[in-house]
C-alpha cells in the first residue's frame, strides 16, 4: 500500500508542476482570458483524480476542532471589519466590480470553484500523506506557486524594484496563507480553509466600497491575519492533544500575544502614515545638522493655523515626499502656500505647497533607526 501511495504522490506532483510550467509557458501566452477558468477545470480534475487514488474520508470534528472552525470564522469576519474601520482614516474607493446580480454571479463563478476544490484537494492530499511532513511540505510549495503565477501575471515588468514589491506586498503574503491553511487543513479539516478563503477572497464583489489602502497596508494585513490565526489555532490544538491545561494556555496567551499585537498594530500606525502619527526614514542630506540622512522622525498630523515659519514639515511633491523647514507663509486669495526649504541647501525649493500637500509636522528625530531601508532604497534605485 505504501509503494502505491508513492506512486500516487509522484503522479500528483507530476500533474502540479507540469500545469504550473504549461500555466506559465502556454496559457498566459495563448490564453489569458480563460486562464481562471482553465485553471478550475484543472483543480476539478485534480480534486477528483485524488478521491480516486486515495479515496475521500469527511474530516470528522470534535469539540476543539469546531471550537477552531467558529475562531476562524471570526477572526476573518473581525479582520474585514478592522479594514474598514482604518478606512476611516485612510478613505475609500468605488469598488470597480458590478454589483448587478448577474455580474456578481459572473464575477464569483471561477473564484469559488478555484478556492472550493483547490482546499478540497489539499485537504484530500494532507490526510493522505498525514506522517509525510516532506510531501505535505512539497504539495503546499506547488500550489502556492500556482496562486502566485496566478496573481503575478498583471506584472508588466520584472526590474529589481518590481521584484522587490512583489516579493514583500504578494509572495510573502501568499506563503503566510498557504502555510496556515495546509496547517489548518492537517489539524482540522477543510472547513477552516473554505471559511477563509470564500469570506476574505469574494466579499469584494459584494460590498459598494473598498478601502483605500496601498501595497504596504495590503501586504501587512495579508501576512499578519494568518499569523494572528495560527496563534489562536494552536492553542486549540494543544489544549485537545493535552499538552497545556487551558487555565495556563490562557494566560500564556496573554502575555504573549498582546506584546506582540501592540508592536505590530504600532509598526504599521507609524509606518503606513494613514493615522495622525507616523514615522518617516530620510534618506537625503538636504537637512543635515537637524535631521541626518538614516535617521527616523516621529511627525503629527497638523491643522493649517497650527502651522508657523521654522516648523519642520512633511509634504508631498509631483514625485516623492520631503521633509524641510517653512521659511515663509504666503497668503493668496484667501489660500496659504508655504515656502519650504532644507537647512543644509542653499536655495529654497522652488515648489509651491498647499495644505493639501502637507501631512504634518515633525516632533521627534530618531537617529540612524532608517540606514537599513534608506541604503535598500539606494541600492534598488541603481540597479532599475
Amino acid at each position: 500500500m505504501n509503494n502505491k501511495q508513492n506512486i500516487y504522490n509522484y503522479i500528483i506532483i507530476f500533474l502540479l508542476t507540469i500545469y504550473n510550467l504549461v500555466y506559465h509557458f502556454v496559457i498566459l501566452k495563448l490564453f489569458k482570458n480563460e486562464e481562471a477558468i482553465i485553471t478550475s477545470v484543472f483543480l476539478i480534475l485534480l480534486f477528483i483524480a485524488s478521491v480516486i487514488m486515495y479515496g475521500f474520508t469527511k474530516a470528522k470534528l470534535n469539540p476543539f476542532k469546531k471550537k477552531t472552525v467558529r475562531k476562524v470564522g471570526i477572526i476573518v469576519v473581525l479582520s474585514i471589519g478592522v479594514t474598514y474601520c482604518i478606512g476611516a482614516f485612510v478613505g475609500f474607493l468605488r469598488n470597480g466590480y458590478s454589483l448587478a446580480l448577474i455580474n456578481i454571479i459572473k464575477n464569483t463563478f471561477t473564484p469559488i470553484f478555484i478556492a472550493v476544490f483547490t482546499e478540497m484537494f489539499r485537504y484530500n492530499i494532507i490526510r493522505a500523506n498525514k506522517n509525510k511532513f516532506k510531501m505535505i511540505i512539497l504539495f503546499t510549495a506547488l500550489l502556492t506557486i500556482l496562486e502566485l503565477q496566478m496573481n503575478t501575471a498583471a506584472v508588466l515588468s520584472w526590474g529589481l524594484r518590481e521584484i522587490f514589491i512583489v516579493v514583500t506586498t504578494l509572495i510573502i503574503p501568499v506563503i503566510a496563507k498557504n502555510m496556515v491553511l495546509s496547517y489548518l487543513s492537517y489539524e482540522v479539516g477543510y472547513k477552516p480553509c473554505l471559511i477563509y478563503r470564500l469570506i476574505l477572497e469574494l466579499y469584494i464583489y459584494f460590498v459598494p466600497y473598498l478601502p483605500k489602502f496601498g501595497d504596504y497596508l495590503n501586504s501587512m494585513f495579508g501576512l499578519i491575519l494568518p499569523m494572528i490565526i495560527f496563534i489562536y489555532t494552536s492553542q486549540d490544538e494543544e489544549e485537545a492533544k493535552g499538552m497545556v491545561q487551558p487555565e495556563f494556555q490562557e494566560k500564556k496567551s496573554k502575555l504573549v500575544k498582546i506584546p506582540i499585537y501592540i508592536l505590530i498594530f504600532t509598526v504599521i500606525a507609524l509606518i503606513s502614515r494613514v493615522f495622525p502619527i507616523f514615522m518617516i526614514g530620510i534618506g537625503s542630506e538636504s537637512m543635515t545638522g537637524a535631521i541626518n540622512k538614516g535617521d527616523a522622525v516621529i511627525a503629527i498630523k497638523v491643522k493649517e493655523e497650527n502651522i508657523q515659519e521654522n516648523d519642520v514639515i512633511v509634504f508631498q511633491t509631483q514625485d516623492k515626499v520631503l521633509i524641510h523647514r517653512v521659511v515663509e507663509i504666503e497668503n493668496i486669495d484667501g489660500v496659504n502656500h508655504y515656502r519650504t526649504k532644507g537647512d543644509a541647501n542653499g536655495t529654497r525649493d522652488n515648489i509651491d505647497i498647499t495644505m493639501d500637500k502637507i501631512y504634518g509636522e515633525v516632533k521627534l528625530r530618531i537617529p540612524c533607526i532608517a540606514y537599513p531601508s534608506v541604503y535598500l532604497t539606494e541600492f534598488m534605485q541603481k540597479h532599475k
